[in-house]
């Protein structure tokens, strides 16, 4: 009892206006019994029936009441319950198996105030538009403590739902306390705990469970936590905070939608949870043009996104926002989000990604470590979620802090990764293939590869400045070509690290990788392998063709192993440097410039530089016969006015 009360008072003294000394309480029982005067729980006033007790402590003058409740079933002679007196606590003696309320209770008290619910299950059936338990008042504190609530809605979904607490319509700045307690919503059709409308309300769920139906056979609109911010002239934001808790609904477990012409900001905090539904976080404004905000901060925290769905429409994430103009967010390195579709079928392939980022939203993603750990974003259906990211067109959310994320497909290996120049993610993908198909890379992207083995599906076009890092020269292979072809008046760097480009393409034109741009070309190779592998033809069978005016190559600690030429210059005013590596084939560096004879027989200038420091080269012979003796330099062709 002593626990009881202090928790009590903790309760009333939020928002009250009377001091501690003054909170002098008076306890009823539901029970039969005389005598008492309501000093103390020893001394209730009794009441025959719970109706009667609050009937009593409304039309009194006390600071404060406290109902107590014997073991047993309590029903309203005419539904709902109304409790209009504030600073009032209901607290079962037994437990929530054993004090049961059978009937809706309304909460409308006249001034703001204080109600509590203690050890006690609150079960009703519930008539579309209302809760088991309605808050009607503005300023109104209600907390539940150790309790139980099963709401079973009758009604259809949207604004006929049944709610299991609702705040409702045209009402503000309340807060309900849901601590150390579950709710369990056993039907279709329902809302856990809603602020139908309003502004400044604040949700504190500590310590709790909210569930509903989840499985494929059971009727899907069932939301957890939500709130439609709006309807009333108050602008003050609404607040969520969950910790230490569990949310397992159906559909939408945390939602929060702002009403067209309403731009209360909305802030979220969600510490050492798990949440799951088909979206764990939606966030979403409603034909709002303006940015209002929206915040939330994620640590510790498991966000699971299920999906049953497979129709054209039924693409969704884990994480969804939609219309946020002015998002903040931040997950740290001890958080996770998965995304799944439980029922996968060949066709329709509807995705369920990990974040579905739609219209109009803009604003930050921010990933933090304090503990040198990574936060886990991974797909459970590659072909689903082909990228963990969807982004709508006309989006602007920059995701920072790529650096502490661990991106991982359904078989637990880790995504390939692209990250903006700026450091922000574009997006992480299953495949090489989706890279390529599903992912536009931008001007200066970084690609990175984890360990593995991944084949280009054609000869690769650069039209833009890239970065490949992979995960080391034997552990990153990518079989394929590239061509950096760069625009005229324009140029293109292929800056290529830690990994191996192997030769897949006899009938390749322009090698292992090509520069064949109308600009200016530059490649930068960095603790790499070019491997010719099987490919044996003139032009394909060679690690770099420079074929474009004033191309530029660096290689440092890069090995090329072909079957022709190791490097090729085949143009003027090209630049070729060279720092470590061993170079290997018919001939590793060859220069042809005969295309370049002015028509009058005399020498064109090359104008062309070619710098090798502790380097190896070493030429393979190919056929026997003096005709096919070659070096491992050479140099050929009207390769006048060159520095080597």
């Amino acid at each position: 009892m002593k626990r009881r009360l202090l928790f009590l008072f903790a309760v009333f003294m939020v928002g009250a206006s009377v001091g501690w000394g003054q909170m002098i309480p008076t306890y009823y029982k539901v029970a039969v019994g005389t005598g008492g005067d309501g000093s103390s729980a020893g001394s209730p006033i009794y009441k025959a029936n719970l109706e009667a007790a609050l009937s009593d402590a409304a039309l009194s003058s006390l600071d404060s009441v406290i109902i107590l409740l014997p073991e047993g079933e309590y029903s309203a002679n005419a539904a709902p319950y109304s409790i209009t007196k504030s600073s009032l606590a209901i607290i079962g003696e037994g437990d929530t198996s054993t004090v049961t309320i059978k009937s809706p209770v309304d909460i409308e008290l006249t001034n703001g105030g204080n109600v509590s619910f203690q050890k006690v299950h609150l079960t009703a059936k519930t008539s579309t538009g209302r809760g088991v338990v309605d808050i009607k008042s503005s300023k109104t504190t209600v907390s539940f403590s150790e309790i139980t609530i099963e709401g079973r809605g009758t009604g259809d979904s949207g604004s006929g739902a049944c709610f299991g607490i609702v705040s409702q319509l045209t009402v503000n700045e309340n807060t309900v306390n849901f601590i150390n307690s579950r709710m369990y919503m056993s039907e279709g059709f329902e809302r856990g705990l809603a602020f139908r409308d309003g502004g400044g309300h604040t949700l504190n769920f500590i310590g709790s469970k909210m569930e509903g139906p989840s499985a494929k056979g059971l009727y899907p609109y069932v939301i957890g936590i939500c709130s439609w911010v709006g309807g009333t002239d108050n602008t003050n934001p609404v607040t969520y905070n969950i910790r230490n808790s569990v949310v397992d609904v159906n559909y939408y477990a945390i939602f929060a939608i702002n009403q067209a012409g309403y731009t209360n900001a909305v802030n979220i905090t969600i510490d050492n949870s798990s949440v799951t539904a088909w979206a764990a976080l939606f966030l979403r404004g409603d034909l709002v043009n303006e940015a209002y905000p929206h915040n939330v901060a994620i640590s510790n925290t498991h966000l699971y996104g299920r999906s049953y769905q497979n129709g054209p429409s039924d693409g969704f994430g884990t994480v969804v926002l939609d219309n946020c103009q002015n998002l903040t967010m931040t997950m740290d390195s001890k958080s996770s989000i998965v995304s799944e579709n439980k029922a996968p079928i060949d066709s329709p392939i509807t995705y369920m990604c990990v974040a579905d980022v739609r219209k109009n939203t803009s604003g930050t993603w921010t990933f933090t470590s304090t503990d040198g750990s990574k936060a886990l974003i991974q797909s459970k259906n590659d072909k689903y979620a082909p990228t963990l990211f969807f982004d709508d067109a006309g989006t602007n959310l920059e995701v920072l802090g790529v650096e502490n994320v661990e991106f991982k497909t359904e078989n637990e290996k880790p995504c390939i990764v692209s990250i903006h120049k700026n450091g922000t993610l574009n997006n992480a993908a299953s495949s090489l293939d989706v890279l390529l198909t599903n992912m536009i890379l931008e001007e200066e992207d970084k690609v990175i590869f984890p360990e593995g083995e991944y084949t280009l599906p054609m000869t690769l076009p650069l039209d833009k400045s890239i970065t490949l890092h992979g995960a080391g020269q034997s552990q990153t292979i990518v079989n394929g070509h590239i061509a950096v072809n760069s625009p005229s008046g324009g140029s293109v760097a292929l800056t290529v690290s830690d990994m191996t480009l192997k030769g897949t393409d006899n009938s390749s034109a322009h090698g292992l990788i090509g520069m064949i741009g109308t600009g200016k070309d530059i490649v930068k190779l960095t603790n790499c392998k070019l491997d010719g592998g099987a490919v044996t033809a003139q032009t394909a069978a060679v690690g770099v063709r420079m074929e474009s005016v004033g191309a530029e190559l660096s290689l440092t600690n890069t090995d090329i192993d072909v079957n022709y030429y190791g490097i090729g210059l085949r143009n003027k005013e090209q630049v070729l440097d060279i720092t470590g590596g061993t170079f290997t084939a018919w001939g590793a560096i060859m220069t042809s410039a005969g295309s370049m004879s002015p028509s009058d027989g005399t020498l064109a200038n090359t104008n062309t530089r070619i710098t090798a420091k502790n380097a190896t080269f070493i030429s393979r012979t190919l056929l026997n016969g003096k005709s096919n003796s070659y070096g491992a330099v050479i140099l050929q062709e009207n390769l006048n006015s060159a520095t080597l």
